[in-house]
């Protein structure tokens, strides 16, 4: 029986590497976007990703919680192109910010962070701790 040590393509493990935040609960992001304005701020574009033509988009977005936070980021016509977010199995918590990787060919180290923790800011309002989060996991 051989025994691969190596690299193996067709493994079911998953990570990632980003520059922002974490936060450990997913209750605590919905708090956390409500209070900072953004939702007022960009209204418009927020009812049209959430397609709420009408009514109390803040209580729509409490009632959703994490999944219409999730759209709101995730979308394409989300204000904030530069913040995705990534989630590990099993941890209630949720990763936001942008890969190293995307970082702009004019654009140095620094210039990258200020724009990750100026849009993370306006998202989720001032006092957060950014910095280098990896995860990575097996799910076999």
């Amino acid at each position: 029986m051989k025994i691969r040590t190596g690299f193996v393509s067709n493994s079911s493990s998953s990570s990632f590497c980003i520059y922002g935040t974490c936060i450990e609960n997913t209750k605590d992001i919905v708090d956390m976007i409500i209070g900072s304005g953004v939702i007022q701020k960009h209204e418009e574009v927020f009812r049209e990703i959430l397609n709420l033509p009408d009514g109390d988009i803040i209580s729509a977005i409490k009632d959703e919680g994490w999944y219409a936070v999730e759209d709101l980021i995730s979308s394409k016509k989300s204000p904030f192109p530069c913040l995705s977010i990534r989630m590990i199995p099993d941890y209630d918590g949720v990763y936001i910010g942008e890969s190293a990787t995307s970082i702009k060919d004019d654009e140095t180290g620094r210039q990258f962070k200020d724009r990750i923790e100026k849009e993370l800011t306006e998202v989720l309002g001032d006092g957060l701790s950014c910095g280098y989060y990896s995860e990575g996991w097996y799910d076999g």
